[in-house]
């Protein structure tokens, strides 16, 4: 059994399973360091949020509700 956790991205909830969600906030931290102090940076980041939402909510389609390792692995590639 594994565990899941319950989160919004870009305005949507999602449910993650636990490593998916770990694996996507490591993602996202990079990415704002990696945006650094910058003015836009919040406003990239929220950009970058709803791409993500959009594109998950593209692969879990009709039937799937939890977000899962394959699916970060994707929106990472």
């Amino acid at each position: 059994m594994k565990k899941t956790i319950d989160a919004e991205l870009g305005g949507r909830r999602f449910h993650f399973q636990q490593e998916a969600f770990e694996a996507l906030e490591r993602y996202m931290y990079a990415i704002e360091q990696a945006l650094g102090d910058d003015d836009e940076a919040v406003e990239v980041m929220a950009d970058i949020e709803g791409r993500i939402a959009e594109l998950l909510v593209e692969r879990l389609g009709e039937g799937r509700e939890v977000v899962g390792d394959a699916d970060v692995a994707f929106i990472i590639e």
